[in-house]
This record gives C-alpha cells, structure tokens and sequence, in this order.
C-alpha cells in the first residue's frame, strides 16, 4: 500500500529516498515478498530479490527482507 513496488519509477524512487534523507528518517530495511521455501518458485523468486535489492539501493535501504523456509520441528 505504500507504493515501494519493484518497477517503481527513479524520479519516486529519489523522491522518496530524498523525502527520508531530508526528515531524518532512516529507511531500516525494504520487505519483499520473496519466499524461498518452494524449490518450484526459486528462480522467479530470484529475479524478484534482484529487483528488490535494486529498489532497496534506489530508496536508501541497506538491506531487504525475504523468507525462508519453515524450520522443521524436532
């Protein structure tokens, strides 16, 4: 909902970064809806974490955030 998709447009992207920069905000990390817990998915997945790891650099994230698979119990 708020709009940080990948295929963000640069100019958003910059104003966005800029809007953080400039209020004191630090953008502590970008949530992706990646999830590497289906081997099927993995590679679209993939491009997805590339995608996103380029938006989290367009925004000032230092980091992004994706799944991975359920631990298993023991």
């Amino acid at each position: 909902m708020h709009g940080i998709e990948p295929g963000l447009a640069p100019d958003r992207a910059r104003a966005i970064r800029e809007l953080a920069e400039s209020t004191g905000i630090k953008i502590a990390c970008l949530a992706t809806s990646c999830v590497y817990a289906n081997p099927e998915t993995t590679p679209a997945n993939i491009e997805l974490t590339r995608q996103c790891v380029d938006l989290a650099a367009a925004v000032g994230a230092p980091c992004i955030r994706v799944f991975g698979a359920p631990s298993e119990k023991s």
